[in-house]
């Protein structure tokens, strides 16, 4: 099953601009595959201002490690989600991080690369 789009919306309960997954590539119940291409997008604002899109990009152009924490969640979550649809549930459940322990960043991402998550 791949999902994507409004499928991913329906899973879990971030909106813009904070969803951070893309797209589930497969599942089979107990795992998933989920997807996310970094983006980086400014809009302008008032004057000569820009904000950021996408809140969790570091000046340098890469993904913050809590941007990568939060995928993971989502990655997470929309798994919960599908696990929900196949058992006919209406409403995907919701949770939280309560802690991350042990978590190494080897490389932060950089706009334009995808990030695949299992």
């Amino acid at each position: 099953m791949k999902l994507s789009g409004d499928d991913i919306k329906r899973l879990i309960p971030q909106r813009e601009p904070f969803i951070m997954v893309d797209e589930i590539e497969a599942t089979d119940g107990i795992h998933a595959v989920s997807t996310l291409t970094v983006r980086s997008e400014r809009t302008a604002t008032t004057g000569d201002a820009w904000l950021e899109k996408n809140y969790f990009m570091l000046p340098d152009g890469t993904m913050s490690e809590t941007g990568l924490i939060e995928h993971i969640a989502q990655s997470c979550s929309a798994l919960m989600g599908c696990q929900a649809l196949d058992q006919q549930l209406t409403n995907p459940p919701v949770g939280l991080i309560g802690e991350v322990k042990r978590f190494e960043c080897q490389r932060r991402p950089q706009a334009g690369e995808k990030v695949c998550t299992t």
